[in-house]
């Protein structure tokens, strides 16, 4: 009787024991599913680049066959962003590799058609993982390309901007005298220094 009761306690013991390892296996098992995984993603996440487009900015109208400045910023927390690439409609534009934790770009594109455009830039890290940031500008006809106030018909530099009642242009550091006949003529007589 007293071996009958030994065999039962030993019987228990290794049942109570089996469920016990089950448990802490189905406890594993469900922290590996559920815990790990952010963490490890987490990781991931720090290591992928983030890419801004910071001009054009979206929605802006631009002028059909103007250059247009695109200017592009990639960064990453870990790691370094060693690729920057800027895609116009699904056709590269051009590209940049260094090796930094920010890289900037700029490029100068053309939209040749009226319409929506969609300009995409990629940033890769080492691992070529991916930031990919998008704007959609609208491409218009317009008189006045260089949008300047003065219409082309009249402008005597059509292609250079921001010239307008002897204010100094930023960009040629000259000053432009208008001539005014009356309401609407905007003609430019010289430039003065």
């Amino acid at each position: 009787m007293k071996r009958r009761k030994n065999v039962l306690t030993c019987s228990l013991l290794l049942v109570g024991l089996v469920v016990a390892v089950c448990l802490l296996g189905a406890l594993g098992y469900l922290a590996y599913r559920r815990v790990l995984p952010p963490l490890i993603v987490g990781r991931r996440d720090a290591a992928r680049p983030t890419v801004a487009i910071l001009a054009p900015q979206h929605g802006e109208q631009v002028s059909v066959a103007s250059n247009i400045v695109v200017q592009v910023e990639g960064r990453v927390l870990t790691g370094q962003v060693v690729l920057l690439q800027l895609w116009a409609d699904g056709e590269l534009v051009g590209e940049r590799s260094g090796a930094a934790t920010q890289l900037n770009a700029q490029w100068t594109w053309m939209p040749r058609t009226a319409g929506n455009h969609t300009l995409a830039a990629r940033a890769y890290n080492e691992r070529r993982d991916a930031g990919v940031a998008m704007v959609r500008v609208t491409a218009i006809e317009a008189a006045d390309a260089d949008r300047d106030g003065v219409p082309d018909q009249t402008d005597t530099c059509a292609d250079h901007p921001g010239l307008l009642d002897g204010r100094l242009s930023a960009r040629h550091g000259r000053r432009y005298i208008r001539q005014s006949r009356g309401p609407g003529s905007g003609r430019r007589l010289g430039r003065s220094r």
